[in-house]
């Protein structure tokens, strides 16, 4: 189906065809079709619905499906009865997680509804109870305006993130939007991933490009240099503390010699960082940021602001909310999908605009399966 009819008939459902139940069906069943008793969009399907309701391991989702039997009865055929977790455990070991990432990827596009420029937040996290000794880790996009998450890409090891990253780009609509990324991902690869692809980027700069590094701090910190930037101020204060923050930017980057071998550049900037806590000596941090945005240190400030979103937002949620980090799968594809199927939650979740927050909500998906069906779009059929 191309994707402009895709994402209005996410938006506009007519039918229960359009719903997310049907559209599960999409992805390809990896088992053996002579033994297989529950289609895979029902197995996936009533994980999503359990996940949504508060449980978070494949025991919990098999006691969802027990105690939801008659109302799952209503949507699909469970002449067997609900999926044990068994069933559940070797779906999620099957599936295989490229494929899934890509319907989720184009799912989220039709609950996307802001227009223009959008800071998306590119940034890694470990799924710390996937191993004892090597971690699964994952590439996350997080949309800052549309307050969700667009998709993951699986990496072998943290330092794999300069190879994962542009490959989620890849697979995602970009065009017009602002990338920002920490250090680990300021690789001049991603620089041209992104430039190709009609994006802007605000990455941060360390001294893992030494000579770039040194360059841009001579810049940015030289006598007068301040004067020949756009300057931005903000104040933040609360809970016995303040913070100053001091953005700089210039276009002026005539002078970066190692400047030219990065597509897309046309700034540098700087952020001063003056923190005070009650009692305490005031302390400063100094961050540098390669850019491809204008000389306007308000958007400077914005983007920097907005990366840590994926953190306070997609990171803290996942754990806090989801147990992300307590989960104990130890099979890397299970731990995979089971990320992706929690991020397919938060994103229903927070398309919801009803009051409460992520936790309550899951609560009440529980307690209540009319607004369950609310927010997987049932009442709307």
């Amino acid at each position: 189906m191309p994707q402009d009819q895709f994402t209005e008939r996410l938006l506009h459902p007519h039918s229960p065809e359009d719903l997310l139940y049907a559209q599960l069906s999409v992805i390809a069943d990896p088992r053996r079709q002579k033994s297989v008793i529950y289609p895979l969009r029902d197995v996936l399907f009533i994980a999503l619905c359990a996940m949504l309701s508060g449980a978070e391991a494949f025991t919990e989702f098999q006691d969802f499906g027990d105690t939801r039997e008659d109302w799952l009865k209503e949507r699909m055929d469970l002449e067997n009865g609900p999926p044990s977790h068994d069933t559940f455990r070797n779906v999620f070991a099957l599936v295989a997680p490229e494929q899934f990432n890509q319907f989720f990827i184009r799912w989220t596009q039709g609950l996307c509804k802001h227009e223009g420029a959008e800071v998306i937040a590119i940034d890694g996290k470990s799924l710390r109870g996937s191993s004892k000794t090597q971690a699964v880790h994952l590439v996350n996009a997080w949309a800052c305006e549309n307050n969700l998450i667009l998709g993951q890409l699986k990496t072998d090891k943290k330092s794999n993130e300069i190879t994962a990253i542009p490959a989620l780009l890849k697979q995602l609509a970009i065009k017009g939007s602002i990338i920002t990324i920490d250090a680990m991902g300021t690789q001049k690869e991603i620089a041209r991933e992104v430039d190709d692809a009609g994006a802007s980027y605000v990455f941060s700069l360390k001294k893992n490009h030494p000579k770039l590094f040194k360059e841009v701090c001579n810049l940015m910190d030289k006598p007068g240099g301040e004067q020949e930037s756009d300057y931005f101020e903000s104040t933040e204060t609360g809970h016995g503390r303040s913070e100053v923050r001091r953005h700089w930017i210039t276009a002026d980057i005539g002078s970066l010699i190692h400047g030219e071998e990065w597509a897309g550049l046309c700034s540098v900037g700087k952020i001063q960082r003056v923190r005070k806590v009650q009692g305490e000596e005031s302390t400063t941090e100094e961050h540098y940021y390669l850019c491809s945005i204008e000389a306007d240190a308000s958007l400077l400030a914005t983007c920097a602001r907005k990366h840590w979103e994926v953190e306070n937002k997609l990171h803290w949620t996942l754990d806090v909310t989801f147990g992300e980090d307590a989960c104990q799968v130890r099979e890397d594809t299970a731990a995979t999908n089971l990320s992706l199927l929690r991020k397919m939650a938060l994103n229903v979740l927070r398309h919801d605009k009803s009051k409460g927050s992520m936790r309550a909500k899951r609560k009440r998906a529980g307690w209540n399966v009319g607004f369950l069906e609310e927010i997987l779009g049932f009442t709307h059929a």
